[in-house]
């Protein structure tokens, strides 16, 4: 995953947190290479070719392995929604996908 804080543009979605990692972004018109077809897009540090990296409109669930020596193994699971439709105000682009954290027994 890649740190949202590297980026120039960080937009605060949760105050009370100080370090985030991006997660997706949706391709935008202007990257789609005349497809009328956009996709919301993994932000990966590196690109694999055994599974997908960029999705269709439609519903999705994530599972995230998180790994580190003073914390063990964690896992969190997400599911996005994303309604596949462009906007170019970006409040109202962030109506457009939803994702929420899920709680798995």
């Amino acid at each position: 995953m890649n740190w949202s804080i590297l980026h120039e543009k960080f937009i605060d979605i949760n105050p009370n947190r100080r370090y985030y990692c991006d997660l997706c972004h949706i391709s935008s018109p202007k990257d789609s290479l005349g497809s009328e077809v956009l996709h919301f897009v993994l932000d990966l540090n590196e690109i694999l070719f055994a599974q997908p990296s960029s999705f269709p409109a439609g519903k999705y669930e994530m599972q995230f392995g998180l790994y580190s020596e003073n914390a063990g193994h964690q896992e969190i699971y997400f599911e996005v929604s994303w309604s596949g439709k462009w906007n170019e105000n970006e409040g109202e682009m962030f109506k457009e996908m939803v994702i929420r954290r899920k709680v798995v027994d």
